[in-house]
């Protein structure tokens, strides 16, 4: 399982981990795996937030301008590439990523009602966090290999029979 990662949050740096209970936890409050919840919070679209449906009656010949067709086109190719992410998927990870590195259930409750519910506008600057977290349980850290032999310990002959 991976080691804590330390990641600023609520005006500090704060250690996160999501051991396989917490994974276990969140897969059953965002009704998804953990993969899928990682891909739904990368889905978030930074650049198309300002981005809105285009009006009819702003082209001169309205839903059979050809501008309106290819201004709607792309809108709707933006909108179906991303943007899937749910409010759980954030606020989720980080509490249990605070919990699985020690935070003691009511505190981490008191952090992310404090830091991500009762701050307007938060939610989705928490968005790099929680993919942050998820990430660092289901990848690890770079160099860190499965079955990586500990310094002193030699590995077992093979024996062939």
């Amino acid at each position: 399982m991976a080691k804590t990662i330390d990641l600023p949050f609520g005006g500090e740096v704060r250690k996160f981990r999501l051991n396989i209970a917490e994974l276990r936890e969140l897969q059953d409050k965002c009704n998804a795996g953990p993969a899928t919840v990682l891909t739904r919070l990368m889905s978030y679209q930074p650049q198309a937030s300002d981005f809105r449906r285009p009006r009819p009656d702003s082209y001169a010949h309205g839903i059979t301008d050809p501008d309106f067709i290819s201004d709607m086109n792309m809108f709707a190719m933006v909108r179906s590439l991303g943007g899937d992410w749910r409010v759980d998927d954030i606020r989720d990870t980080v509490r249990l990523g605070l919990i699985g590195a020690g935070t003691t259930p009511s505190e981490s409750f008191v952090l992310v009602s404090r830091y991500i519910d009762d701050a307007p506008g938060d939610l989705v600057a928490n968005i790099g966090l929680a993919i942050d977290i998820l990430n660092h349980a289901l990848v690890g850290e770079v160099g860190d290999r499965v079955g990586k032999q500990q310094a002193g310990k030699k590995k077992p002959k093979a024996t062939t029979a």
